[in-house]
């Protein structure tokens, strides 16, 4: 039964989308901030979509380097879970600033304005501004 706890909890963490949510559940099947860092990071990794993404990267490197000093005895367990939640506040405020600019971006791209003329009867040639 021991065993099985585990892997249970593997497949669960595969069927996950997000970082947080991976991170949520690894939280509750971990004893310790160590286990969950580990834990996030084998799940990342088996993400297609997060084990490329330079953000998630970054989020589990930041834990890594925060259980490695903890494990020195410089911060505390719970040293180490605020600023890594402070790691992940501030890596989403920076995903959610780089979506924005993206889409402004797009934005000043698109035409605001299409003009389409047919051309010799079966084609059509659109202007944007």
């Amino acid at each position: 039964m021991r065993y099985l706890l585990p892997v249970f909890s593997l497949l669960v963490l595969a069927a996950c989308t997000t970082t947080a949510d991976i991170q949520s559940r690894c939280a509750a099947v971990s004893s310790g901030f160590a286990e969950e860092v580990n834990c996030l990071g084998n799940m990342v990794e088996t993400q297609p979509h997060l084990s490329g993404d330079s953000f998630a990267q970054e989020y589990v490197l930041s834990g890594q380097y925060l259980v490695e000093r903890m494990n020195k005895g410089e911060i505390s367990e719970n040293q180490a879970r605020m600023m890594f939640a402070r790691k992940y506040n501030q890596l989403r405020l920076e995903q959610q600033r780089l979506s924005t600019l993206s889409a402004v971006e797009w934005d000043a791209l698109s035409p605001r304005y299409q003009d389409c003329d047919i051309i010799d009867g079966d084609r059509v040639r659109c202007r944007g501004y």
